[in-house]
């Protein structure tokens, strides 16, 4: 946003002055007029009149002008302001601007005592809260503490609600530039939250969110440590850098779309894959998805299998790695009904001694567990094919 000079300043609070008389003259049905500190901040904020990085010091802007001091006078001697509002602003109170105009926290604090109840107001047309307005405006992240901490709703209500457009303040804070930090602490405050966003059928997950706009293969630095802080407090994970490395465990045991694992896949190709705090490797977890396309409409298609090939292909040596349960992949995916065209065969190759092991669940031969689990005639042959020896050891006996 190019700012203005000081003649256009002075121009702008001109023309706001002119147009407020004209519009309050004209508005002869109103039994009251909005208090001018009320429409002084709704002015600013609807017209955009705020700086666009709170950590940029060295830009003078229109906000660093508001005189706070006298806000919070003006707050002190009359707290019934906080409450009010009116239709022409879309039922909006003071605490709705103020979140957008990085104010110190005195006086955040001071509207927040005074009236508590407007961080659960939503806006008449667009059903915004104030934790929205502060999330889509590059808030400071100690402004989304004190937010936080003021919902007394004891559940976290703010965090839930969402706008006309299915977007709740964790979307806000994913779509706009906010801080990544600004996102760690809505997750610290419910890490839940990130599972039932995902999961309550809304046509907006999160993670499609991070990927709107601009190449899909590649996020800001930003937005890559918003999706990491998602996913790992998706995956039950401490919200620490320590454990970004495990990104793509999460993002292929939560089933993400393809945008992130594409990302995070091309991304791992180069700094290898280790085990993550459960002892997984990512191909652990591909081989527990059952069989579903990934993608959008509009988008290439991937399945499960080829999704667990391609992690696979990043770490061969998987396919010997036992997990939790004692289960090699080849068993695991085959309990999953993968099939030998996609995914088994991929497995068999890379590991084909696993074809010889029994389940440590089940105590079942591969071949047994293809004519159990996925109910395939093929896969089952061509296991039974590799490897007859060992059938006839077991079984050609009885």
């Amino acid at each position: 946003m190019q700012l203005p000079n000081v003649a256009e300043l002075k121009m702008i609070r001109q023309t706001f002055q002119f147009a407020k008389s004209l519009r309050w003259d004209r508005n002869t049905t109103s039994t009251r007029t909005p208090p001018p500190i009320y429409d002084e901040l709704w002015f600013r904020w609807a017209k955009g009149l705020a700086r666009q990085n709170h950590d940029n010091s060295n830009i003078e802007t229109v906000i660093d002008m508001i005189d706070w001091n006298r806000i919070l006078e003006t707050l002190q001697s009359d707290s019934s302001l906080a409450k009010y509002t009116d239709d022409e602003r879309q039922g909006m109170h003071l605490l709705h601007f103020v979140c957008a105009l990085h104010p110190p926290g005195s006086v955040l604090e001071l509207l927040l005592k005074s009236f508590p109840n407007a961080i659960f107001v939503q806006s008449a047309n667009s059903g915004i809260i104030p934790l929205m307005i502060a999330c889509g405006s590059n808030a400071a992240s100690e402004i989304i503490e004190t937010l936080l901490k003021h919902d007394t709703s004891g559940s976290g209500a703010t965090l839930r609600i969402t706008d006309t457009h299915g977007f709740s303040a964790v979307h806000w804070a994913c779509r706009e530039d906010v801080s990544s930090r600004v996102l760690q602490k809505l997750l610290l405050f419910d890490p839940m939250l990130a599972e039932l966003i995902e999961t309550n059928g809304s046509r907006h997950k999160i993670t499609h969110v991070l990927f709107q706009g601009g190449r899909k293969e590649m996020l800001s630095d930003n937005q890559d440590t918003k999706l990491r802080f998602l996913l790992l407090a998706r995956f039950k994970l401490p919200l620490d850098e320590a454990h970004f490395l495990f990104a793509l465990h999460a993002s292929v045991a939560l089933e993400c779309q393809f945008p992130v694992w594409n990302y995070l896949l091309a991304e791992c190709a180069t700094m290898g894959v280790d085990r993550d705090p459960f002892g997984n490797l990512p191909l652990h977890y591909a081989v527990q998805q059952k069989q579903h396309n990934i993608g959008e409409p509009t988008k290439q298609q991937w399945s499960s299998s080829q999704l667990l090939e391609r992690v696979l292909r990043l770490s061969p040596e998987a396919a010997s790695s036992r997990n939790r349960d004692g289960e090699l992949p080849l068993s695991a995916s085959l309990k999953s009904g993968f099939v030998w065209d996609k995914g088994i065969q991929a497995l068999f190759h890379a590991y084909p001694e696993a074809n010889c092991l029994l389940d440590p669940v089940t105590k079942l031969h591969p071949f047994c567990l293809a004519a159990s689990f996925c109910h395939d005639l093929a896969t089952t042959f061509m296991l039974l094919r590799q490897n007859p020896e060992h059938v006839l050891q077991r079984y050609g006996s009885k």
